[in-house]
């Protein structure tokens, strides 16, 4: 997930920290920031003018000399060698002075024996897409003289690319980081989400049926009288911000509200769906038969399992659901109604199904993490009030559901002693209740028992324990003491597990007392191996890799590749030893294993 900071500043009332406090406070709150991307800041300090003068350049045939104007007293002649501009465009002009990504830096110079101040950009040059086949050509009205970062919202951008956790589904949204940004100060809080959308024309007769119950809550909209193109430069450029390719104005807008919300969204071309006898679109959600084949919109015809969910239009599946859409269905040339689909997916089922035809998107990214089920309709109704504004659409009155949203959780009973007793710190009851508050939650205080109600958007908030980890990562883990934990005395009875454990700890220690160092290695063999210990090889459905085909049969292979890495790095003599699990087709079996080598023998094991 990319962290977007003008995006997410959208998001937030009060004053935005700088971005070293936004990267260092993610980090305290247990998002990690893994690097910082290049933005778009180059954007300020270029700007937007107008070829007002064009004609060849007098010493070679292949570049041209521009007189650019950018709304001031004086003009700027450029010598150009793009092969897409013409007398009259509004163009981005890079002044000297300016560094473009890559250090590159503008300043005036001599071509061909012909002065030029400045250079007109490509969308490569400005880092914004690999585009370099001309330079970037702006709308008619682009505002001459305005800094490009501010006419595409992108005035002092910083890109971080996070490691979220897996159970951290509502910090996979700019709404969401938003929040985290707000969640130690008092001076800044979330704006309320978007949710209405202006409405126009006849309702459409759309009828959802549900018959799995992996699917809870399905919601549609129709959208008409839509104008497929491309989209404006800013809604792109935050895309590509994000690592999202443009690809037209209603599948963008789709893909701007699930990084905004966290809230996947499909958009149906509804021409292509079919009606029934009343004239009614009938879509739903069932159980896939199996064996049923069905083509993604990526083109590949994928043969489905019976415990994998289709969106139905009638009885024809026409999207893989919560994964993918159908290639029969998709939005393209000649696309003037939508319907738009947004629904609650059980997370279990649709990380199966990802993983299991190992298909990976956007969408399944965060159905498996778990949406916020109060978003659904908010999201869609966005999307909608999107159209509207950039395709010239209007939506259809109201929207059309199957089921329900999943019913709010129960409150979750807190004791400030037991957060005491965990942690090593004091809890002051105003503060525990302020941080919950500010988390979204609502709090009731029953003597020595807070009852947090978790919001919708944070399913990860279950137990007591869970409001415990919250309290102190708000709080900062530094501020946590170093304290051994008092231990219960050993008991008098040992398992044979613990015996058989034992024993293999006591062969570990002997070992590593001789002299050898302990490795822990992954529980996969390559194909070449299998081929060389001649086992019985256990091949895995759903591989990482080519060279994790296999369970490992024995845990010396590993231990040898180990070796032999240690040798190309100059280790001349290395004794290693592992404790692991080898499978066999009958069984797993715990085994111990160990290597010595040296330049005066002979490997052995």
């Amino acid at each position: 997930m990319r962290f977007v900071s003008d995006w997410v500043s959208e998001w937030v009332e009060g004053p935005m920290p700088e971005a070293d406090e936004v990267a260092a406070l993610l980090t305290d709150l247990g998002v990690e920031v893994e690097g910082v991307l290049e933005g778009a800041d180059c954007a300020d300090f270029v700007v937007i003018g107008q070829i007002i003068e064009m004609q060849p350049h007098p010493n070679a045939d292949r570049l041209s000399l521009c007189l650019v104007d950018t709304g001031g007293t004086e003009s700027t002649r450029v010598v150009c060698g793009a092969p897409n501009h013409q007398l009259g465009d509004r163009v981005v002009l890079a002044r000297p002075g300016c560094v473009l990504p890559g250090g590159f830096a503008i300043k005036e110079s001599t071509i061909r024996g012909e002065r030029s101040a400045g250079m007109l950009c490509s969308e490569k040059e400005l880092g914004f897409s690999e585009a370099h086949e001309g330079i970037m050509i702006l709308p008619a009205d682009a505002p001459l003289g305005t800094s490009l970062g501010i006419y595409l919202r992108a005035e002092g951008r910083q890109v971080f690319e996070l490691g979220v956790t897996a159970d951290r589904g509502d910090a996979l949204s700019m709404v969401g980081l938003a929040r985290e940004v707000c969640l130690r100060s008092t001076e800044r809080v979330p704006k309320p989400l978007i949710s209405d959308c202006p409405e126009s024309g006849d309702p459409e007769s759309i009828r959802v049926t549900l018959s799995d119950d992996g699917c809870p809550y399905y919601c549609a909209k129709v959208v008409r009288g839509l104008r497929l193109g491309p989209s404006p430069l800013w809604l792109q450029q935050r895309l590509a911000a994000a690592g999202v390719r443009s690809i037209s104005n209603v599948v963008d807008i789709t893909n701007y509200v699930l990084m905004a919300y966290g809230q996947p969204l499909h958009a149906f071309d509804l021409s292509k769906l079919e009606r029934d006898a009343d004239g009614a679109v009938v879509i739903g959600v069932r159980r896939a038969a199996q064996d049923e084949a069905f083509t993604t919109l990526d083109g590949v015809e994928r043969v489905l399992d019976g415990s994998d969910m289709v969106v139905v239009n009638g009885s024809r599946p026409v999207a893989l659901a919560g994964v993918m859409g159908g290639a029969d269905t998709e939005v393209g040339e000649g696309t003037t109604e939508v319907l738009l689909e947004s629904a609650f997916f059980v997370p279990e089922r649709i990380r199966a199904t990802a993983r299991r035809h190992a298909l990976h998107s956007e969408s399944s990214h965060r159905f498996e993490r778990r949406v916020d089920p109060a978003r659904v309709v908010v999201a869609m109704n966005y999307a909608a009030r999107l159209l509207v504004a950039i395709c010239g659409a209007e939506a259809a009155p109201g929207h059309h559901q199957g089921g329900e949203a999943p019913a709010p959780r129960e409150a979750i009973r807190l004791r400030l002693s037991r957060a005491a007793a965990l942690t090593g710190l004091e809890y002051e009851r105003n503060w525990a209740i302020g941080v919950f508050e500010r988390l979204g939650c609502t709090v009731q205080s029953e003597s020595e028992v807070l009852l947090v109600q978790a919001p919708s958007w944070r399913g990860d908030l279950s137990r007591e324990v869970d409001l415990i980890e919250e309290l102190v990562r708000i709080r900062g883990l530094d501020a946590v003491p170093e304290r051994l934990p008092s231990s219960a005395p050993p008991s008098a009875q040992i398992s044979t597990a613990e015996r058989t454990d034992s024993l293999a700890s006591r062969l570990r220690d002997d070992l590593c007392a001789r002299g050898y160092h302990e490795t822990v290695s992954l529980a996969f063999m390559s194909p070449s191996w299998v081929e060389r210990c001649g086992a019985e090889a256990l091949a895995l459905d759903n591989p990482l890799g080519d060279e994790t085909r296999f369970l490992r049969t024995d845990l010396r292979p590993a231990l040898l590749e180990a070796v032999s890495l240690n040798r190309r790095h100059g280790r001349a003599e290395v004794r290693l030893c592992e404790y692991g699990t080898a499978f066999t087709a009958a069984a797993e079996r715990r085994r111990i294993a160990w290597v010595h080598t040296a330049e005066s023998e002979p490997e052995r094991g």
